[in-house]
């Protein structure tokens, strides 16, 4: 599913870059900050959980989209994508407008997982990441 998401926000990206107008188009998509996610600290193989990630709302023209997977062995990169409606009407929200959304993990990996939550750039337009080393237990009948 998570493949599909980012082929599906890939197109959409592609489409939205290619348009002759630019003017015609009036939203795109962008990573907003994550601030902080409630996982376990250790997760059992063959098991499905659900992640709760908090996620700074930007302003009132952001609107959740769904979640920027990339999967590396055993590292994944996870960031929250919001669709931008371009407008004049659009209000800058405080930094305390924070709200959640679940993503779904199958944990597939016996050994551990290193996910990292993209926080935004840094001066040296660098990527941060909120980063946990999460291992995984099997069961003795598996």
């Amino acid at each position: 599913m998570m493949k599909k998401l980012f082929f599906v926000l890939t197109t959409i990206l592609l489409v939205v870059s290619c348009s002759v107008n630019d003017d015609d188009i009036n939203f795109y998509n962008e990573l907003v900050p994550v601030e902080r996610v409630e996982i376990p600290d250790t997760l059992n193989f063959n098991q499905t959980y659900s992640f709760t990630i908090h996620y700074r709302v930007i302003s009132n023209c952001h609107t959740f989209y769904g979640f920027d997977y990339l999967k590396n062995v055993n590292e994944r990169k996870i960031g929250v994508v919001n669709t931008v409606t371009k407008g004049d009407h659009c209000a800058t929200l405080t930094k305390d407008s924070v709200t959640a959304k679940t993503l779904k993990f199958l944990v597939e990996r016996k050994d551990y997982y290193i996910f990292k939550f993209w926080k935004g750039l840094d001066q040296n337009g660098e990527p941060m990441y909120l980063t946990k080393k999460v291992p995984v237990k099997t069961l003795l009948t598996e």
